[in-house]
């Protein structure tokens, strides 16, 4: 798909190019020399230049220049460089996921070292119970987000916010869920269930740090559990 859309725009800006003055077809020559030698991504280049031209086009029935509307190549070559990227908001599941893993780590970590340094040192956590504990816990925070927490944030239409005892009411049930789910997979037989050494458990908590961080700087996600 990224394929196709970078060939669209190089086309269109071919068609378009045709229609630019002289001197406006110079100034886009010169621009893109310049994104270029910048290592400014080919296919954003394009996009730029798909929308400058179009601009150029409806300034030139006006007598306006390139210079006119964008100051000089470099002026306009800095501005687009140093723009900051609109970066899109994560996804639900991307979320949800960020939530479950950083369960997932603290709950390994934490359940780990408390069967290490217990009395009984070989017993640990079953590998189903601590997978359910963070994952249906990181969905259940994700809806409390959803449900109370988004209205908190800056600008959000706090009317929309549950009332006090309707916010409390929730949380209660989210809660109630998710230790229901956390305790029912202790009555599963071994099988299904099969208890992991405490080390294993500190280096899945271990990996499951290392992954949510990688997942964040992936697709860019903010905050975690509720992000407040």
């Amino acid at each position: 798909m990224e394929t196709e859309e970078k060939t669209d725009y190089r086309a269109l800006n071919q068609t378009l190019e045709k229609q630019l003055t002289k001197r406006n077809e110079q100034y886009i020559f010169d621009l893109r020399k310049n994104l270029t030698a910048a290592n400014f991504d080919d296919e954003k280049i394009e996009k730029e230049l798909n929308e400058i031209m179009n601009q150029m086009i409806n300034g030139q029935k006006n007598g306006q220049t390139a210079r006119q509307l964008y100051g000089t190549v470099q002026e306009k070559a800095t501005e687009i460089i140093e723009r900051p990227e609109i970066i899109p908001p994560a996804k639900p599941w991307q979320y949800w996921l960020d939530n479950s893993l950083l369960l997932l780590a603290v709950l390994g970590a934490m359940l780990g070292f408390v069967s290490l340094i217990g009395k009984n040192k070989t017993q640990g956590t079953g590998l189903l119970t601590l997978l359910v504990a963070a994952f249906a816990g990181g969905l259940i925070f994700y809806l409390l987000y959803q449900m109370i927490y988004q209205y908190e944030q800056p600008g959000a239409d706090r009317s929309k916010k549950p009332k006090m005892w309707k916010s409390i009411l929730i949380l209660t049930l989210g809660t109630i869920v998710w230790i229901i789910l956390y305790g029912s997979t202790m009555y599963l037989p071994q099988a299904l269930n099969p208890v992991i050494d405490p080390v294993i458990q500190i280096a899945i908590g271990a990996a499951a740090f290392g992954l949510r961080y990688l997942l964040k700087r992936k697709y860019h996600i903010t905050g975690n559990l509720m992000r407040r």
